[in-house]
């Protein structure tokens, strides 16, 4: 096990550092902004918290063991008519001052009056001379003693008519408390400065989450069953949503069928993507263009989710635990997550989630005091994430779990289910894994192993393992990052469609309008940039071909206003695209985490605006362009093993025939 000790006391003094110029040197951006919601001079500033001291420090009346303060502080103003104001409770041991403290929104009601009894993990930090911080972030409508504050229905409308401003969104408030709470504990002459640990589940999850992008006091995050990746069906991107309807689509068939009841009600498996999508449709009902829309996400997305900051998060030392559950409507997108923040420390909870406990033989997920104590004092913090792999042999798949070295888990578990369906979909929410299908996985060291032996006909089977070590009487649980295998001929790359009889003969993930018209799948759209995929993610090797022509474009003279083929698509910013632009030039490029690169470029005699034959030939690293059987482009990448197929529009109209995807031959 890996010594995590940390340089804390250089960390927190640094951040506070910042915090405090930062407010002292930033004149502009005078408040929130569109682009700036978050504005932490506002809410760094002690001048505008307004305390009103409702219970003065006190020794507790529960057991005696600590001191406790109630305040009541100003948070904004951002509702007309509305002062935000939340409680706050300070606590402290009998004697002396704390450096930093533990802070969660999850633990006052109503105005917060009443002494709290303390927990095990809130003792691991009183006792290090570490201070406990509680406030209020609720749902909106769990505020009754701020009678004005606007109904859900009242902040979703004004978001939808403000520029589609985060500000105007729980997310946002929530956020604005807890980092205001931080503010007003440190404001106290009994807090002195000291790293701040925040935790708490659902948006008592989300908030530390989003709250630590901003706020540099905060140096760890415990979340459970909270979102921390912008996953593709986060980004509605197209292939992503197409797979959820078409999920939806049969789940909602086999209920009106008779689907028997799950283990909660009803209304819990419509959550998940499909509350997303409700509010998506309500902000075009508003009058807003799939582009404004997409536009405000992509704005957001670097105040919300975790991945869009990692790098800078881990340069900053910033520690974090998730434990999203499998099966969660909050954190309905596990897989996804794991493909995007494979380094992120997880546990996942076989089927838990909201009002799921969890599989019977799932271990216990209460990590807090470890935690605590790891990231405050520098205890042992139990295994690193191990690494994950595996091999169909035969009936059977192997599955291997390495730890870096000195990991030697106590217990290894593993669970299994087949055809999982797509991340956000109600299908993805309602079923489970077996309860018996899971194993105790074997070995010596720092290696453990498990057999499963594979069901015929399946295509596949997702994994979560379970690992635990003891310290310090605190069982401490990590997993693997969550593993999907592709098993039998599914990936085998086989598609025709020459759009004949007005119909589409496989689907498409379509953004924008298309049609068939003339027995050609066509988009018409100059003013944007259109996309339709289609095919399966998990193919590898094949030869696309396709007849392509641009029938018009915003400026004839801009070479790049053209249109492409896509291969090996994961998503809208995964994949590989071939253009032959205006001029003829022939480009080869890829998209990686949405950054576009030129891979090869040629020139050619070929024009974009009469009919052309493209193929595109993919086996491992090498990538084959040809148009009219020539042979123009002959390069290798490995940044993209595996996906679909596609046609990308660039402010061009485009007609596109005979679609054809096959297998190598030997495949």
């Amino acid at each position: 096990m890996k010594d995590r000790t940390p340089d804390r006391i250089l960390r927190w003094m640094v951040a506070i550092l910042l915090v405090v110029v930062g407010a002292q040197a930033q004149a502009q951006p005078s408040g929130p902004t569109l682009d700036e919601p978050f504005h932490m001079p506002t809410l760094t500033d002690t001048s505008t918290l307004d305390v009103v001291v409702v219970e003065p420090w006190h020794v507790d009346t529960i057991n005696g063991t600590t001191r406790q303060k109630l305040i009541n502080i100003h948070v904004d103003d951002w509702w007309p008519g509305v002062e935000i104001r939340v409680p706050v409770r300070l606590v402290v041991p009998l004697q002396g001052s704390v450096q930093g403290f533990v802070i969660t929104g999850a633990r006052l009601e109503g105005t917060g009056e009443g002494d709290k009894a303390m927990t095990a993990s809130d003792e691991v930090a009183l006792d290090g001379g570490v201070g406990v911080v509680m406030t209020k972030i609720k749902s909106l409508p769990n505020y009754p003693e701020l009678s004005s504050l606007p109904t859900q229905t009242a902040l979703r409308n004004r978001f939808l008519q403000e520029d589609l401003d985060l500000r105007y969104s729980e997310v946002y408030m929530w956020g604005a408390v807890m980092m205001r709470a931080i503010t007003a504990a440190f404001d106290d002459d009994l807090f002195l400065p000291g790293p701040v640990i925040a935790y708490g589940n659902s948006k008592n999850g989300i908030t530390p989450l989003v709250s630590s992008i901003h706020d540099e006091r905060i140096v760890a995050v415990r979340s459970t069953r909270a979102f921390t990746a912008l996953t593709p069906i986060r980004t509605n991107d197209p292939l992503a949503l197409a797979e959820v309807a078409a999920a939806d689509s049969d789940y909602d068939a086999a209920v009106a069928a008779g689907l028997p009841q799950g283990d909660q009600p009803w209304s819990y498996y419509d959550k998940g993507y499909r509350s997303n999508a409700g509010l998506l449709d309500d902000a075009l009902a508003f009058g807003w263009s799939e582009a404004e829309v997409q536009a405000s996400l992509d704005r957001v997305a670097d105040d919300m989710y975790v991945s869009e900051n990692w790098d800078e998060l881990v340069a900053r030392g910033v520690s974090y635990f998730s434990l999203p559950g499998s099966h969660d409507w909050v954190a309905y997108d596990v897989p996804g997550t794991a493909t995007i923040l494979p380094n992120l420390r997880t546990y996942i909870v076989p089927n838990g989630g909201h009002g799921r406990p969890g599989h019977p033989e799932a271990p216990d997920d209460s990590v807090d005091a470890a935690f605590f104590a790891e990231q405050l004092f520098g205890a042992d913090g139990g295994l690193e994430i191990p690494e994950i792999a595996t091999v169909v042999s035969g009936d059977t798949l192997e599955v291997t779990v390495t730890f870096p070295e000195g990991g030697v888990p106590e217990d290894s578990r593993i669970f299994w289910m087949y055809e999982r369906e797509p991340d956000g979909s109600s299908w993805y929410l309602y079923d489970l894994f077996p309860e018996d299908n899971w194993t105790t996985m074997s070995g010596a060291g720092s290696t453990v192993t498990a057999s499963i032996p594979l069901e015929p006909g399946r295509t596949s089977i997702d994994l979560i393992t379970t690992h635990t070590v003891t310290v310090g009487g605190n069982s401490i649980p990590i997993s693997a990052p969550y593993t999907r295998v592709a098993l039998g001929n599914e990936t085998l790359a086989n598609m025709v469609d020459n759009f004949d009889g007005g119909n589409t003969t496989y689907p498409w993930a379509e953004n924008g309008t298309w049609y068939i018209s003339g027995e050609t799948y066509n988009q018409d759209n100059i003013t944007a940039y259109k996309q339709a995929y289609a095919g399966n993610p998990a193919w590898t090797d094949y030869t696309y071909t396709a007849d392509m022509i641009t029938v018009s474009n915003a400026d004839p003279t801009a070479g790049s206003y053209a249109n492409s083929l896509a291969f090996r698509v994961s998503d809208n910013k995964n994949l590989y695209f071939a253009k032959l632009k205006t001029g003829g030039e022939l480009e080869l490029r890829k998209r990686v985490g949405g950054a576009t690169t030129l891979i090869a470029s040629v020139p050619t005699g070929y024009s974009p605006f009469v009919w052309q034959n493209y193929k595109i030939v993919v086996a491992g690293e090498s990538i084959q362009v040809s148009i009219n059987d020539d042979l123009l482009i002959d390069a290798s990448d490995s940044d993209h093993a595996s996906g679909a197929i596609g046609i990308r529009t660039s402010r061009s109209s485009t007609s596109v025939d005979n679609v054809r995807v096959t297998q190598p031959a030997g495949c």
